[in-house]
């Protein structure tokens, strides 16, 4: 089982992207497609797991899958579903904290990249600055889209962005290398919809938006199961 829900997810997140294009005439088949990646993706992180306390995650997990569904009907519906799926990450994030987040430039470098140490310079507010200075530049840019048709939806997303930041910030404090690799998959599959969305559109839109979707939940359910061994 290892290695079928793996193949299951890949095969069944390919076959969704690979047709779109075909089933957006069919809402009911683009709704089932859509959706199967992530349920697969639930299970798999509830098999491996097992029965572990601390399930706040498959709930954001859950929340998410019905946001895929809800964002076909209703973006702004969508948008709330899937900020609720975040809150339940930020709470599983925070749960999963080492005592100490903090960098070092003398210590040695994990193998993806990210310091392991404790150093004068904490770690947490390096973390916090380097997403909140993307969110910065992203919000204005896209904000600068949004000014004339669109301005009701500009407090929804700023809301959404600080939330998907602070969930994007937790995920960096826990040095869970899964969650880190998760959120800023997330991240970016959420800028590109964004932008493509209401900003200027994307070609090829929805393979980056979905690819980089799925694999961030797989990475975030992966952090989860990772976390209880």
């Amino acid at each position: 089982m290892n290695r079928i829900f793996p193949a299951a997810i890949i095969f069944m997140s390919l076959f969704y992207i690979s047709f779109i294009p075909t089933l957006e005439n069919i809402v009911a088949l683009l709704v089932l497609f859509k959706v199967v990646p992530i349920l697969l993706i639930i299970l798999y992180a509830r098999w491996q797991r097992g029965k572990k306390k601390g399930m706040t995650m498959l709930i954001g997990l859950s929340i998410c899958l019905i946001a895929d569904a809800v964002i076909i009907f209703s973006f702004l519906g969508g948008l709330i579903v899937f900020l609720l799926g975040h809150i339940c990450y930020i709470i599983g994030f925070y749960q999963a904290l080492p005592k100490t987040t903090q960098i070092t430039h003398s210590s040695p470098p994990s193998a993806f990249g990210f310091y392991r140490a404790a150093s004068p310079v904490p770690y947490r507010l390096f973390s916090t600055l380097l997403i909140a200075g993307y969110a910065l530049v992203f919000g204005i840019s896209l904000i600068s889209y949004m000014l004339d048709d669109q301005s009701h939806m500009i407090f929804p997303v700023v809301l959404y962005m600080i939330v998907i930041g602070t969930m994007a910030a937790m995920a960096l404090f826990t040095k869970n290398k899964y969650a880190i690799i998760g959120a800023i998959l997330f991240v970016l599959s959420d800028s590109i919809l964004a932008w493509h969305h209401f900003a200027t559109p994307i070609p090829y839109s929805s393979i980056f938006i979905m690819s980089t979707y799925y694999s961030a939940q797989f990475f975030i359910a992966k952090s989860w199961i990772w976390s209880s061994k």
